[in-house]
């Protein structure tokens, strides 16, 4: 699962799992990964990989083998346990232990690519993405996003509730902008303990503002009360 390439899937997926230490274990993953790419090694690349398909997806990385460095980190604060969408419910492959980063060495500086890791089986995975049917029969989920703008945003936490293919999702964001598909929002609130805030919400669906708020203030709260079914 490529966290960059996922990141509307991207607010997507808060499994809270703390990444492991730097174990024997986890370095001779990291170094694994490093060297396959430096040696463009599709079958050391498959070994860490649990699908194949997602080997097949790691092969990009093979484009600029100059490694600068492999390492893993902590799930990002707004990684999620799953999305839904049109149906579907996407949700990582395994339980998540974290991230894996690979830097690259390029002209002007460094670039990464960010994936999700497991421990599958007691080997370090890089993992795919299950999708379940849900059979829902209904319109297709339209998709929306959030921003907090202004100043001192930084800290607030905004909680969504919202329908999804006919099922009730709630998620909380600690980032200002995120986004989701869904049939109906029933509420966005934010809520803010700066008191030098001075922050608006905005609603986006499919790319156009349908709602801006009343600037907040100082500490507080904003609340959104949804958009019609």
């Amino acid at each position: 699962m490529n966290v960059r390439r996922h990141l509307l899937a991207a607010s997507l997926l808060v499994f809270v799992a703390s990444a492991a230490a730097e174990t024997p274990e986890a370095g001779a993953f990291t170094a694994a990964l490093k060297k396959a790419i430096v040696d463009r090694d599709e079958t050391a690349l498959v070994a860490l990989a649990d699908t194949d398909a997602m080997a097949q997806s790691l092969k990009a990385l093979f484009a600029n083998p100059n490694v600068f460095a492999v390492s893993l980190g902590p799930l990002p604060p707004d990684f999620i346990p799953f999305f839904i969408k049109d149906g579907k419910r996407y949700e990582p492959s395994h339980p998540p232990r974290g991230t894996v980063t690979v830097s690259f060495r390029q002209e002007g500086g460094l670039t990464s690519e960010r994936f999700v890791y497991a421990v599958v089986d007691g080997a370090y995975k890089i993992i795919s993405t299950k999708v379940t049917e849900l059979n829902w029969k209904g319109p297709p989920d339209k998709e929306l996003s959030f921003a907090l703008e202004g100043f001192g945003t930084e800290g607030a936490v905004i909680k969504v509730k919202y329908n999804a293919s006919g099922v009730d999702v709630e998620q909380t964001y600690h980032e200002p902008v995120g986004g989701f598909w869904c049939q109906h929002v029933s509420e966005i609130e934010v809520t803010t303990e700066n008191p030098q805030a001075s922050v608006v919400l905005k609603v986006i669906q499919q790319g156009k503002i349908i709602h801006t708020s009343e600037p907040l203030q100082g500490a507080g709260r904003i609340v959104y009360a949804g958009m019609s079914r």
